[in-house]
């Protein structure tokens, strides 16, 4: 991958992937999230599983809350997705350096509010995409520069379990995401899968950003069975995630609802002066752009990694 990079710096590992920041030939920086080779040799699944990943997050390309996921790659047993690089990290490091609880005044900090707008507004998008993330939590939300003001812009990211919803979507054989904030109809094999699922982990996500807690088995145990209290945030807040947290997904309420009955939302959706609707004809647009880019052969784009030559397939050709 020498021959596309001319720097990379591990960010953060997991069990299945490294994500590295790397620096083109020409000086622009992006974010490199590579697949284990070890795990996708043993794992077929993994490899469907990737490129679902990239046909999920390219549907939704182009969303100001939303993590851009430029172009995915196989060659050989590698596997990499080139994303959109932000600086700030994640959400999860954010509110661990900068707490968002006013301590004084026993309830959340005013950016709260501006964080869940932004997470509301990526996930309605997702859910008119009829796409669900299924692993919406602060480690999976990063930190933008929001245009015009301090305040850092949040965007979801992290694809990897997400899914498109049709007439069989039950849980399953799913593989489940962080049990800290996990729906609790997930946990129930034949279960119908909604896009309900993000709304009770983005309630957790919230709940633990607005007060001093963290998420963990207890704290998630007290809110499915509704045993949590909201002393710590706002009367209006409390509204909101009551709503978002309801133990019956059919009654839970959706992105677009959150944003349409509560007015301080609505006020700020309203003055969102970064957001672009993306349209049919724009998405039109940037796939045309696509495929005049990829047509090329794939022996242009020859690479030696060791002593192997492996070639970079254009993204728009069959990759498995």
């Amino acid at each position: 991958m020498s021959y596309r990079f001319s720097s990379k710096i591990s960010l953060a590992s997991t069990k299945i992937s490294t994500v590295y920041r790397v620096t083109d030939t020409i000086g622009t920086t992006y974010a490199l999230k590579e697949l284990k080779v070890s795990l996708l040799t043993k794992k077929k699944k993994l490899q469907k599983a990737a490129l679902n990943e990239y046909k999920n997050a390219k549907l939704l390309r182009g969303h100001p809350n939303i993590l851009r996921y430029d172009t995915f790659w196989k060659f050989g047993p590698y596997i990499c997705f080139q994303l959109e690089y932000l600086p700030g990290g994640s959400l999860e490091r954010y509110i661990q350096e900068n707490p968002l609880h006013d301590t004084g005044n026993r309830c959340e900090k005013e950016i709260v509010w501006h964080f869940l707008r932004d997470l509301l507004m990526g996930l309605d998008y997702i859910h008119k995409k009829n796409i669900v993330h299924m692993d919406i939590k602060p480690s999976n939300i990063l930190i933008s520069l929001r245009p015009g003001t301090s305040i850092p812009l949040l965007k979801i990211g992290d694809f990897g379990l997400s899914r498109q919803l049709d007439s069989k979507s039950t849980c399953e054989g799913f593989k489940r995401g962080d049990g800290r904030y996990l729906a609790p109809e997930l946990l129930e094999s034949k279960a119908e899968i909604t896009t309900a699922v993000d709304i009770f982990s983005l309630g957790i996500t919230v709940f633990e950003m607005a007060t001093d807690y963290t998420a963990n088995e207890a704290l998630w145990s007290d809110i499915k069975n509704e045993k949590i209290t909201y002393d710590k945030v706002s009367k209006e807040l409390k509204g909101v995630l009551g709503l978002m947290l309801c133990k019956t997904p059919e009654i839970r309420t959706t992105a677009g609802n959150c944003l349409l009955i509560n007015n301080r939302l609505q006020e700020l959706a309203s003055s969102n002066d970064d957001f672009i609707e993306i349209n049919d004809q724009t998405v039109s647009r940037i796939e045309e752009m696509e495929e005049s880019t990829s047509s090329s052969s794939s022996s242009d784009y020859p690479n030696v990694i060791g002593e192997k030559s492996l070639i970079y397939e254009p993204i728009r050709r069959k990759l498995f």
